[in-house]
């Protein structure tokens, strides 16, 4: 294999990447991300007010038992 082939399949790989590269950043790419970026915050404050909400209700669970008891 000389240089020049070694050259030559290096640019056409990159070319194939480069060409991917802006297929994946597309018209949707941006509403992607935005979405992406929402889903990540909202997953974190859901489990926080799941865990929340689950010892709530399990401290007024306990509470009312005791005065009914």
């Amino acid at each position: 294999m000389q240089d020049s082939d070694l050259v030559t399949s290096d640019h056409a790989a990159l070319a194939s990447h480069m060409a991917h590269c802006a297929r994946a950043r597309g018209a949707w790419f941006e509403v992607r991300r935005w979405l992406q970026d929402g889903h990540v915050m909202l997953s974190s404050r859901l489990v926080t007010v799941a865990l929340v909400g689950g010892v709530s209700l399990a401290a007024v669970t306990l509470a009312a038992v005791s005065l009914v008891a």
